[in-house]
């Protein structure tokens, strides 16, 4: 069974509240305080969780599921209840300076939609979707919290989200939520061995940084959607 609580003392909540990235608490259940996530959490084994099939992406149907909340989470445009931030409606990359749009921060290079809903659709259909499928059959041993973050990864960097589903191992995965942030940190190091992340200006502090908040932002809203389902 999945040891949720666990994976909640490694996130760094309490059951009355969780901590996402940039101080942003999100309560749950009871009235306790928020508390701080901390920047050493101990080595913490990943519980199993079933897998996500090709026959079988139900955290993905649309953007009101499970998966594609955590995704916005990570993106700042969902809250871990399922409301839309004020980011959701449109919002300028900090990366590149595109139009983002929706709960996956669609771009016009990207989506030929404009509308959130619409534009949230289209990505499902037309990458994240397909995208877990083909990760399915390729990595039958990714749980549904790595098949999140995989499709987070999807949202992000396409192209790093494709070097890291071949990088992941299970020395990674028995680091936790670290091993899975130096995953995706490895995943931005072209064939040549340089660090290709211009989004982070190639500072490797920065993105490693942003890797692990994105990472606890999709564990912490994992386990906030698993107590409530």
């Amino acid at each position: 069974m999945m040891n949720l609580k666990a994976l909640s003392q490694w996130v760094g909540f309490t059951e009355g509240a969780i901590v996402l990235g940039m101080g942003i608490a999100v309560a749950i259940a009871t009235d306790a305080a928020p508390v701080r996530i901390s920047s050493a959490a101990p080595t913490f084994a990943l519980p199993s969780s079933p897998v996500a099939r090709t026959s079988d992406l139900q955290d993905f149907r649309d953007a009101n599921s499970p998966g594609s909340i955590a995704v916005g989470v990570a993106e700042g445009t969902r809250t871990a209840d399922g409301g839309i931030t004020s980011a959701y409606e449109g919002h300028t990359d900090p990366g590149n300076a595109a139009p983002n749009v929706g709960s996956f921060s669609c771009q016009p290079s990207t989506c030929q939609s404009r509308t959130p809903r619409e534009a949230d659709a289209e990505l499902l259909a037309n990458r994240i979707r397909p995208a877990l499928s083909k990760a399915a059959i390729a990595r039958p041993d990714l749980t549904r919290l790595e098949q999140w973050v995989y499709a987070d990864m999807l949202v992000q960097a396409p192209l790093a989200a494709g070097a890291w589903l071949q990088g992941y191992s299970e020395a990674d995965r028995a680091r936790g939520l670290d091993g899975i942030a130096d995953a995706r940190t490895r995943a931005f190091y072209n064939p040549a061995g340089q660090l290709d992340a211009p989004g982070f200006g190639n500072d490797l502090a920065r993105l490693r940084a942003d890797q692990m908040r994105r990472t606890r932002a999709i564990a912490a809203t994992y386990i906030a959607l698993s107590n409530a389902e």
